[in-house]
């Protein structure tokens, strides 16, 4: 009987150190899990700490790649482009500069490579000047109708640039395309001149336009050539017809080449002293 009871108590002691043990157990499980969990959290935020605000990764090289020495300056002018020296690189919204550089004129397109830790590379390509624009002052564009800026030294034009006027100067702005789709149908124009026979080309001084008139073509000698707004490509080829059949457009005043069926114009005799109206039929 009492080795019954001794047994008993035995058994009981040693359950009773069983749940002790796991007791024990799952206290220090938890003391570690709580340390892992500290350690984590406050690596991870030393860490991210070392990633986006140590001076390690600001940046403090910036490379150029695609620009002439004039639009380099520009751009290291600009205030986007300054304001990227010591931001983290990490930081750097990529698309949102590259479209802010994107509006600098001259520059066409950008695209900017993070070289950790502490260097990005600009990949830029700028606006070619093609057509000048004159609306109180002359303005360069490019093919596209991008405003790249007034007509400076700085921008070197190609041999025998097109002249554009007329256009709305309230319209014009630099750094930005011209809204309205009389650009468009200037460039198209002078494409249109520059790729057909017409044997006057160099002599074009200006290509304007009037809202009630439509386009006209302006030459050294002073000749006006009313193309109006519709069917310009017959128009220039009655132009080509015209020049050849009174032998250029030295003693030309005026000829308009809106009418269907017949060419009207006016000559001036060659010491200046008489006007002579006249007109081609086309029949």
């Amino acid at each position: 009987m009492r080795k019954n009871k001794f047994s008993i108590s035995l058994e009981s002691h040693k359950t009773r150190l069983k749940k002790i043990r796991s007791l024990l157990n799952l206290t220090l499980k938890l003391m570690l899990l709580i340390i892992l969990l500290c350690a984590f959290y406050f690596g991870e935020r030393a860490l991210l700490f070392f990633l986006f605000n140590s001076s390690y990764f600001a940046i403090k090289k910036i490379e150029i790649y695609g620009l002439s020495d004039t639009s380099k300056i520009k751009l290291k002018e600009h205030k986007e482009f300054q304001h990227l020296y010591w931001q983290n690189l990490f930081l750097v919204d990529r698309k949102c500069t590259e479209e802010v550089l994107e509006s600098i004129p001259p520059i066409k397109s950008v695209r900017i490579k993070k070289r950790f830790p502490e260097e990005i590379s600009i990949f830029a390509s700028e606006r070619s000047p093609e057509i000048i624009v004159s609306a109180g002052k002359f303005y360069w564009f490019d093919e596209e109708g991008f405003c790249i800026g007034k007509l400076t030294k700085g921008l070197i034009p190609p041999d025998e640039a097109p002249i554009i006027s007329g256009l709305n100067p309230l319209k014009i702005r630099i750094g930005r395309k011209f809204p309205e789709n009389t650009f468009k149908e200037g460039r198209k124009i002078f494409w249109i001149i520059q790729h057909s026979d017409f044997k006057g080309t160099k002599e074009i001084s200006n290509l304007h336009y009037d809202e009630k008139i439509g386009w006209s073509f302006f030459f050294n000698g002073g000749a006006e050539i009313r193309l109006g707004k519709n069917n310009i490509i017959s128009h220039i080829s009655k132009m080509d017809f015209l020049y050849q059949t009174i032998n250029g457009f030295q003693n030309l005043l005026y000829a308009d080449l809106r009418f269907e069926n017949q060419i009207p114009y006016r000559l001036v005799s060659k010491d200046n002293s008489v006007e002579i109206n006249n007109k081609i039929s086309m029949k």
